[in-house]
């Protein structure tokens, strides 16, 4: 069985003093026992809003001045939140619906019991992938989320955006998808760029949340919150890239292990290609954020270094550098364009003087989710 290594928190949010979030719900008085349970533990690290789905269906608030949204569970009718379609704000919903039409995740075509519905009676959910911030600490097990048999909502994976991942289903029946993820910089239904992270989380029966549920919930929360700060804070290339840096940063290789790109012999010539990262390496949408150098076979020349996209050889950057000494794991800056997952990454070496000079290295990288 799943569980966490510690239980969560918003302490991960301090840097966001008192951050604003949205409360949705069909009625704000009153509210239920479901919406107010977990309202009160939120209101423990943020200040929250309740807002009735006729405010936002009517057009009276404006949601523009909150960090986050959440559609309750009560939150059922997409007809009267459609205007938050194109809001600029990560939501977290818990109805697979509202989570299909209003965020759209993907295609409602099939319908109440097909493209989405809710199982009666269940006390586990099984997580499907732990290398998300949501489900960071929980083994890929079943995890107890209610303390007492309760529904939980589901959407068809099917039906869900390519763009989308999954990260927990049903126990027995991994068709459907109870945690799902429309990550920032996918297409969504409509075939547009998602601006910012649609959370699903079926889990309507918040009273009965074990201690795992509720550091889900939290988990959720925090990383919309410091995903909405990250968007607040472009700097003027991720402005003009149209998406943060968000998400699971690593480097690829990792450890004691680099790629060796070898120059032609010929000055000024680029050598073979040599992939840094094979097709399928790294999943979910991704940028390049550096290239670390380990080691030059000659350290008095001057390299151009060129980085792309292994499928086609588009480049992603070009970088030209000249040391004078012995020196190791020095960075250079990168910020590439969005990399769709599953592509690899290549580059190739040219040097002023020639000779087949060597240089290994390897890739900074932050993934987009």
């Amino acid at each position: 069985m799943a569980s966490k290594k510690t239980h969560s928190d918003l302490s991960g949010i301090c840097c966001n003093t008192n951050p604003t979030i949205g409360f949705v719900a069909g009625a704000i008085n009153p509210t239920t026992d479901n919406e107010q349970y977990i309202k009160n533990i939120i209101d423990r690290y943020c200040t929250s809003y309740n807002i009735d789905d006729d405010e936002i269906d009517a057009g009276d608030y404006d949601v523009s001045t909150l960090v986050t949204l959440i559609l309750t569970s009560t939150c059922d009718d997409p007809t009267k939140v459609n205007e938050l379609e194109n809001a600029l704000i990560p939501t977290i919903c818990m109805e697979g619906q509202v989570a299909l039409d209003t965020l759209k995740l993907g295609n409602s075509a099939g319908g109440v019991g097909v493209s989405w519905g809710n199982t009666a009676a269940q006390t586990q959910i099984d997580i499907t992938a732990n290398d998300h911030n949501i489900t960071h600490g929980f083994t890929v097990a079943a995890l107890d989320v209610y303390s007492a048999a309760n529904p939980i909502n589901w959407i068809r994976a099917a039906d869900l955006c390519a763009g989308a991942i999954v990260l927990a289903t049903e126990v027995g029946d991994a068709t459907h998808v109870t945690i799902a993820v429309l990550p920032a910089g996918v297409m969504n239904e409509d075939g547009e760029i998602n601006e910012s992270p649609r959370v699903f989380i079926g889990l309507p029966e918040c009273v009965a949340f074990t201690d795992d549920a509720i550091a889900l919930f939290l988990d959720a929360l925090n990383f919309c919150v410091n995903v909405k700060r990250n968007m607040d804070a472009f700097t003027l290339a991720d402005t003009i890239a149209g998406l943060p840096h968000v998400g699971i940063q690593d480097v690829y290789p990792e450890l004691a292990n680099s790629v060796q790109i070898t120059g032609h012999a010929n000055a000024y010539t680029y050598g073979n290609y040599s992939t840094i990262a094979a097709a399928a390496a790294i999943t979910n949408t991704f940028r390049v954020t550096g290239i670390m150098v380990e080691a030059l076979s000659d350290v008095t020349d001057t390299y151009i270094l060129e980085v792309s996209r292994l499928s086609d050889n588009s480049i992603l950057c070009v970088k030209k550098f000249k040391t004078t000494v012995a020196c190791l794991n020095f960075n250079l800056a990168v910020i590439s364009a969005n990399i769709v997952g599953g592509e690899g990454i290549q580059a190739r070496v040219a040097t002023r003087n020639g000779g087949g000079k060597t240089i290994d290295v390897s890739i900074e990288y932050s993934e987009i989710i």
